[in-house]
Order: structure tokens, then sequence, then C-alpha cells
């Protein structure tokens, strides 16, 4: 049987599946929860991920191989340990010692996933806290934000509703919104905020998570 082929966006995804059990997040702020496409690519870069298997016109394919790398690097930066450690530890692994290291969940304990990598890059556009590092440890350079569009006026616009969605306990987005929020608004905001509950709790800043 030929072995299952993801696109880039499909590898975060299963990815973060593999994830979704035993796994307590990176040891600070620096490091993503979970490789996106830019940190896959960066991850190619510095030769702990193989390169692509296939090519489908210009999409790139990825195989299993891939999956237990980025679970395995995740794993280890879990540990505390830099890309540097990790290029070292992780060389000329083969599959079943890789496989040793990402420990993946069987098929059918596999659990929904940490949260569902978007297109768009939702948490790489959104504005660093004050004093934080410019670039995350594990992501490369990027180039400064455009623009921002101007935004209508408050005289031009409807009137905003304040809509109030809990995404987990003790985490609650409060927002304006010009329609009511549904089930499928929820849900999707529920996934889009799993990155940041992740990193509040393993930071200790939820009741329970310390």
């Amino acid at each position: 049987m030929d072995e299952k082929r993801w696109t880039i966006f499909e590898l975060g995804q299963e990815v973060s599946r593999a994830l979704s059990r035993d796994y307590g997040g990176p040891p600070n702020e620096r490091i993503q929860p979970i490789p996106q496409k830019r940190t896959i690519r960066y991850y190619t870069s510095l030769g702990i991920l193989d390169r692509p298997v296939q090519m489908q016109g210009r999409t790139a394919l990825y195989g299993r191989r891939h999956l237990l790398q980025l679970v395995a690097i995740k794993r280890l930066q879990e540990q505390g340990a830099s890309l540097s450690d990790i290029q070292s530890r992780l060389a000329n692994l083969g599959d079943k010692q890789l496989a040793e290291v990402a420990r993946l969940p069987e098929p059918s304990k596999s659990t929904r996933p940490v949260y569902e990598p978007r297109e768009e890059k939702f948490w790489e556009t959104a504005p660093a806290a004050p004093g934080a590092p410019a670039t995350p440890a594990d992501q490369p350079p990027r180039a400064a934000p455009g623009p921002a569009r101007a935004r209508k006026s408050e005289e031009a616009s409807e009137p905003a509703l304040v809509t109030r969605i809990r995404v987990a306990p003790g985490v609650e987005l409060f927002f304006d919104t010009e329609r009511a929020a549904d089930r499928s608004d929820a849900r999707a905001l529920h996934e889009a905020a799993a990155p940041l509950v992740l990193a509040l709790k393993s930071r200790g800043l939820l009741p329970g998570s310390r």
C-alpha cells in the first residue's frame, strides 16, 4: 500500500494531532507549540527535516518520516533542547529510532488536534508583547508588516454587538461584532485560540495548570 502523502498544511495538522496527548508545550514563548508552514520550511533549510518526497506541480508533499521528524523536534524542544542539539541528536536516525523519540499515539487513541493550523498566519501577524524577542527561537526572520489599512470611522459603521465566547476554563473572548456569532463562529474561535490557551497553561497562568 502506498504511503500517505500530505501537503505542508496537512502535515501541520497531523503534527498537531500527534501532540494532542502527552505534550506539555514548549519551554518558553519564543518557540511555537506546533510548527507552522514557515517554520517547517525553516527546519528543512537547517537539515533537521528532510526535503519533500514528491512535488505535484508547485505543491510539496510530505510523508510519515517528516511527521516523525517534526514530532520528535517538538518532543525534544519540550525538554529544553536547542535546535543545534536537535540537529546532533536526530542526524542520521532511521524511522524506528525517530519513532521512539516522537512517541506517536496509537491511531485509536489519537484525539482532536491541539489546534487547526490556518492558511493565514494568525499568530504571526499579531503584535508582539512589549519586551518580547523580535524573532522566535525556531523561526527565521520575517519582514516587518506593512501599514495597516484605514478603518471605517465610528460614525460610518453599524452599531456593534458585544459578544462573549468562553474558549477554555478561565479564558473568555469579548469582542465587538456587527452580527451575532453562531456555532460555526464559536467552533472556529475555539480552534484559533488553542495556541493561546496552550501557552497560558504551559506558563502556569490558568487555574490548576501548575
